[in-house]
């Protein structure tokens, strides 16, 4: 885990190169919660976009789009850390 014992967002991750944004979304939930990218693909739904800008670790200014989507998994299923980026996973 990268931040062990933070709260997290359950899936997120970098765009690659000429990647969409829907097609990345796709990959992460795989990558990072073993929702397969052909089951994910038509359940997310884009939903927002936030932008910022901030201060990192003191090598200057970071600016970053985090798109926002949400995803109806399928009746009982239950994510699970496959890349090593992710602990665990806690239903709140």
């Amino acid at each position: 885990a990268t931040w062990p014992s933070c709260w997290d967002s359950t899936v997120a991750g970098g765009l690659g190169y000429q990647e969409n944004v829907d097609e990345c979304m796709a990959r992460e939930c795989q990558e990072e919660a073993s929702l397969p990218e052909e089951v994910a693909k038509p359940l997310l739904r884009r939903r927002s976009m936030i932008s910022f800008g901030c201060v990192f670790d003191g090598q200057g200014l970071f600016f970053d789009n985090d798109f926002v989507y949400d995803v109806k998994a399928p009746k009982g299923f239950k994510p699970v850390p496959e890349d090593g980026e992710v602990g665990c996973f806690e239903f709140v």
